[in-house]
């Protein structure tokens, strides 16, 4: 019954430039969508797909946005997007996959957005992204516990935005971001950090804005934010911290916005903020304070 829909649907928009199909299809055999060659979006999300077979999509050349978000795909093989040479826009989240294989997003030359959130990704250690030149954004938030390679951004040399927001945790090593040297935003909110290395931050020379809020973190290491010679705005309200090391809060540029709101603090230490450089807005609020904070003259040069 499936195959007879999808080759009435085939004659149907071999014309059109928008393809719609919503089922209870459990798989999409290979060669599905053969006579949808001209169509330059599909949009399939919300129906059962648990599996997709190589060669599902071969011969839409033309695509450009692909929305498979809402399904139940369980893992990526490699080249399953083999022949999308076109396409900029593809949505995986809300789905099941645990499992990508190396070679997944191999011939994706095109893509500028991914958006793997609400899955079931743990393990991220093969450089899985490498053939993605010309993506910009990446969404791999509200995934399970994410250990993640500093090879997995590798050929990322183009991404502007990073989300790994809601993650049920994070484990962040040393150089964990050294192959995105264009990224502008990192949005790692809600995502319980273990812990942060002083040399986590390296390799961010672009990065403007870091959001940290809710992420647990009790400790700050020194010089953490020294990398990020053009940091503009730090967000970290929310957390538990019960030490800041001193020049925790050290910066090579000026901040514009410092954000440290309901982190329960009883007392700020001066030393933490040795060395930061801040003309714009500080917050403090909602904290346990019982005196202001005696902090040292925040430069507003460098």
């Amino acid at each position: 019954m499936i195959k007879f829909f999808l080759s009435f649907f085939c004659c149907f928009a071999i014309y059109s430039s928008d393809f719609f199909f919503r089922s209870q299809m459990l798989c999409i055999e290979s060669h599905g969508f053969v006579n949808l060659a001209r169509i330059q979006r599909m949009l399939l999300q919300n129906n059962g797909i648990v599996t997709l077979e190589r060669g599902t999509f071969a011969g839409m050349k033309h695509l450009e946005r692909l929305d498979l978000s809402r399904n139940k795909i369980t893992r990526l093989d490699s080249y399953i997007f083999k022949s999308l040479f076109s396409l900029k826009f593809l949505a995986l989240f809300r789905n099941k996959i645990q499992h990508i294989e190396e070679e997944a997003f191999h011939s994706l030359l095109q893509l500028q957005c991914l958006d793997l959130s609400e899955n079931k990704l743990s393990v991220l250690s093969e450089p899985i992204f490498k053939q993605l030149k010309h993506l910009t954004n990446l969404d791999l938030s509200s995934n399970s516990y994410l250990n993640i390679s500093s090879h997995v951004f590798t050929g990322l040399d183009n991404l502007l935005t990073l989300m790994i927001k809601k993650a049920e945790e994070v484990n962040l090593c040393s150089y964990q971001f050294i192959h995105l040297p264009v990224l502008r935003d990192m949005v790692l909110q809600g995502t319980p950090i273990t812990e942060l290395h002083s040399k986590t931050f390296q390799g961010l020379p672009l990065l403007k804005t870091l959001n940290m809020k809710y992420c647990q973190l009790v400790a700050l290491p020194s010089h953490v934010f020294l990398p990020l010679a053009h940091l503009k705005s730090l967000l970290l309200d929310g957390n538990e911290f019960m030490h800041l090391e001193d020049y925790a809060f050290q910066t090579t540029n000026i901040l514009k916005d410092l954000s440290l709101g309901k982190c329960q603090m009883p007392t700020i230490s001066q030393r933490s903020f040795l060395g930061c450089h801040l003309n714009g807005s500080l917050d403090f609020s909602d904290n346990k304070l019982r005196t202001l904070p005696q902090l040292p003259t925040l430069s507003s040069t460098v």
